[in-house]
């Protein structure tokens, strides 16, 4: 109250105006607006001062605005300014940045990248369907498919510094639903949390500066970076079998274990980044014979497969991959999305591995590969695997 003759109205929060009602804020921002003339700047959009009138009065209801009052020459109350409150300033920067992101997308879905590439198709049908309130989420996706096209691997750092403009504004695990939604599977399988390398172990050598490196130096695995491998020379094989593993708990079990004689293992990560198959590629120049590749036993498990096989294994096999184990694994049962992805595998007549993808719909159920550890817990003589042991 100003005093006996003016006072202010404010609204309680009801529900969120239209984006064209939204519009309306900007009339005040920074300043007050005369009740009256509000009608008169909206002249061009066919509206009369009645009809403002009415929407003003939503955005009070809203607490977006608020509106000051005085009394007229019969002491009755009337508006004659209103002004934004904080919530109103807050929802004008939610619009802008609205209207910036459907701009953002359009010019995405306009670029050209890889068709036959699983994550990116995921983002461009994801994008113009997403569900209301996955602001960040959006862009969040866009950024990891532009490093994706752009042959880099993913890192959360520097993807939450593309999309938000901070390294620690919105970190990638902070929206696993809607991420693995517009990906086509976890996050994890796609965005590094730390610096990029690859981890090898086995029967390999290399030189770099002057230093003759092993691959059994260091277990449970050795770490080539980027550098590393652009540097390495004279790379020698004593193994004519490569294992690639998906997830590291697997991949660092299985080398704890025992490899079988003549065998490499290199942990994916997930889907494979252009550092994992300039490695593979020199491994396979320098000897390797065979490729086999363990993962999951899910519809992420197929695609991380297959993108290995389209990548750099052309005659890929699978590991511990075999529709048998779902009898026999620790399993969960199929959500919808699995059992429609599934479906649309079993439809595609490039999909590798289709008995798996119809034993997973037949049986209702997945299985990660760690449980192959709760059947084969017990080791007392730290025996190798076979690189055929594939049940």
């Amino acid at each position: 109250m100003d005093g006996s003759a003016r006072r202010w109205l404010s609204g309680a929060g009801s529900d969120t105006p239209s984006p064209g009602l939204l519009r309306l804020l900007r009339l005040a921002r920074g300043k007050r607006k005369r009740w009256q003339s509000t009608g008169r700047a909206l002249r061009d959009k066919r509206l009369d001062q009645v009809a403002v009138e009415g929407m003003l009065f939503h955005l009070l209801d809203a607490g977006l605005i608020e509106i000051h009052q005085r009394r007229d020459k019969r002491g009755d109350w009337q508006p004659y300014e209103w002004q934004l409150t904080p919530a109103g300033e807050a929802a004008i920067v939610a619009a802008e940045q609205d209207l910036a992101l459907e701009q953002r997308i359009v010019d995405y879905l306009q670029r050209e990248e890889d068709p036959n590439h699983p994550v990116l198709a995921a983002i461009r049908a994801w994008l113009p369907q997403r569900p209301t309130n996955s602001e960040r989420a959006a862009r969040l996706a866009m950024a990891i498919g532009e490093q994706l096209s752009a042959g880099a691997t993913p890192n959360e750092r520097t993807i939450a510094l593309l999309a938000l403009g901070d390294t620690k504004a919105a970190p990638v695990a902070a929206y696993p639903a809607e991420l693995e939604q517009a990906l086509g599977c976890p996050p994890e399988q796609i965005v590094r949390r730390a610096g990029q390398a690859v981890y090898a172990f086995g029967p390999f050598e290399f030189t770099i500066r002057g230093r003759r490196i092993d691959g059994l130096w260091s277990r449970p695995w050795l770490a080539l970076t980027n550098e590393t491998i652009d540097t390495m020379s004279d790379l020698t094989t004593g193994a004519d079998h490569l294992l690639t593993i998906e997830n590291l708990t697997a991949f660092e079990e299985e080398i704890r274990r025992g490899l079988a004689p003549g065998t490499i293992a290199l942990y994916t990560g997930g889907f494979i980044s252009p550092l994992e198959a300039r490695f593979i590629e020199r491994l396979i120049n320098s000897g390797i014979r065979q490729v086999h590749h363990w993962g999951d036993l899910d519809l992420g498990g197929l695609r991380i497969f297959r993108h290995l096989r389209d990548t750099v294994c052309p005659d890929l096999e699978p590991y511990r991959m075999s529709p048998g184990l779902l009898e026999t694994l620790p399993t969960t049962a199929l959500t919808e999305r699995d059992r429609t992805g599934l479906k649309a595998w079993l439809q595609d007549s490039a999909a590798p591995l289709k008995p798996l993808a119809a034993a997973m719909i037949e049986k209702n159920q997945k299985a990660e590969q760690e449980g192959w550890y709760l059947l084969h817990s017990h080791n007392p003589k730290g025996e190798t695997h076979g690189k055929n042991q594939t049940e």
